[in-house]
């Protein structure tokens, strides 16, 4: 297994490109300007539920990415991680726009790492609509 650093990078940030899910869900990984990775989506008619409101799945995809970005951010030579746990609040419905999700570390062990995230409105500062807390299983790189 390639470690997330031997995959592709976003060169503009030093980041890890997601993998093709990020093409799916159409964000994209950028850096605030004191270094912290942020994740950045136009919400788009193909994000929305029938209610004319992103679909809460939507949300919960880029709190999880946003909550991986930190983790990655201070293990890059990791092999690898996987959620084992998120609980998120939902706070107002997302519209479609511009959202960014940003992720802090709360704690970080050798294997597992603790995690809060928010989903704003606009702007990394703007309205918060959601917040998560996550765990993350850290898989360590192989030694060679």
């Amino acid at each position: 297994m390639s470690t997330i650093h031997e995959t592709a990078m976003t060169p503009e940030t030093g980041l890890p490109y997601t993998g093709p899910y990020q093409d799916l869900l159409g964000y994209d990984i950028a850096r605030l300007a004191d270094g912290r990775p942020v994740v950045r989506m136009q919400v788009e008619a193909q994000h929305l539920n029938q209610f004319a409101i992103a679909h809460g799945g939507v949300a919960l995809a880029l709190l999880d990415v946003a909550g991986g970005l930190a983790v990655h951010a201070r293990r890059p030579e990791m092999a690898g991680m996987a959620t084992v746990n998120m609980n998120t609040a939902f706070l107002e419905v997302v519209q479609p726009g511009l959202v960014f999700g940003i992720g802090r570390i709360e704690r970080l062990g050798g294997t597992l790492a603790y995690t809060a995230m928010a989903l704003h409105a606009g702007a990394p500062e703007g309205a918060l609509l959601a917040t998560a807390q996550g765990v993350y299983r850290i898989f360590a790189a192989k030694s060679r």
